[in-house]
């Protein structure tokens, strides 16, 4: 009697034991549930990075996802679109990216987990400091390169330059919205769209806003009845031509101009507004335009023969450039 009493207290212990056994390990199992389900969860794309950093470049989103290879594809699909020997490139590449903004963001949101998380916080880098280039390239600064001499001695050609963009600068270009020519004096150097071919883009000085009286004799510029002060600074030979390098003065700023034989006047809008004698030539610039020249005096087209800017060409103003 005592042995069964005995045993059966001996199988409840035992079956106690493994009950608590049973417990422990579902208990391990809901932790481990746990554990991972936050994993996944912390693993898990971040929408809106995914979505910047794939408007950026497809290639950005991929990496971001851990598509090592599909971004590699991507990119080479990329370049091939820029091949200038294709037929309507432009179009291949705006139908690429849209294609690839659609394919990674779609991936995107259909993957559990992450695989290269350690690069996140370089991505993240990448991206906030893209917006940010992009953001001062599009509303406040662009760099240009000088194509010609026609700005010696001050700028010359192969010289880049920034210029600071007129208002919003792209955002304002594509709003039609007017350049206030407020924010412009005499002897500032500005980027502008070619009058005669807006496609092509200058740089060259103002020297005359709406409403001034400007002519030039012998090579002196004289600007409503004022001639501007002109300095000798030195004699050269450019290009087997004998050069004279003057400081010319805009009141209390100055800068270098040379001169050299001139260019042949053409027709161009409002050159009624500019009679020219025998000596003398001298225009009274238009109301929303401005007047330009090139330092680089009697080597440079400019308002003296193709006319005045619409101060809506203005693309920027010079703020730098890495000529001496």
């Amino acid at each position: 009697m005592l042995t069964l009493v005995g045993i059966f207290i001996g199988d409840l212990i035992l079956f106690g034991y493994i009950k608590t056994l049973f417990k422990l390990q579902k208990n391990m199992q809901n932790i481990e549930k746990t554990e991972l389900s936050k994993q996944e969860i912390s693993n898990k794309p971040n929408t809106w990075l995914l979505i910047l950093l794939t408007l950026l470049s497809p290639v950005f989103g991929l990496l971001y996802l851990g598509y090592g290879k599909k971004a590699l594809i991507y990119f080479l699909l990329t370049l091939l679109t820029t091949w200038k020997a294709l037929p309507y490139t432009d179009v291949t590449f705006l139908l690429t990216y849209v294609l690839g903004v659609i394919y990674t963001i779609n991936l995107g949101f259909s993957s559990p987990s992450l695989r290269w998380k350690r690069y996140h916080h370089l991505l993240q880098g990448i991206a906030i400091f893209a917006i940010l280039w992009a953001a001062l390239r599009i509303l406040f600064f662009d760099f240009y390169s000088v194509p010609a001499d026609s700005m010696r001695p001050t700028i010359h050609s192969g010289d880049y330059v920034i210029m600071r963009r007129t208002g919003l600068g792209l955002v304002d270009q594509l709003a039609h919205r007017n350049v206030q020519l407020r924010n412009f004096k005499a002897g500032d150097i500005i980027v502008f769209k070619y009058p005669v071919n807006p496609e092509i883009h200058y740089i060259k000085r103002v020297i005359a806003l709406p409403k001034d009286r400007i002519a030039f004799e012998r090579g002196q510029i004289i600007l409503n009845g004022k001639p501007l002060v002109l300095k000798m600074i030195r004699t050269e030979e450019l290009d087997g031509v004998d050069t004279q390098v003057y400081e010319e003065a805009f009141g209390s700023q100055s800068h270098l101009m040379q001169i050299i034989p001139s260019n042949t006047i053409e027709e161009y809008p409002f050159m009624e507004n500019c009679p020219i004698y025998n000596t003398r030539h001298e225009c009274v610039v238009p109301e929303g335009m401005v007047f330009v020249l090139g330092d680089n005096r009697d080597q440079s087209a400019d308002s003296r023969y193709w006319g005045f800017v619409p101060a809506n060409n203005i693309l920027g103003k010079v703020v730098w450039y890495s000529g001496i």
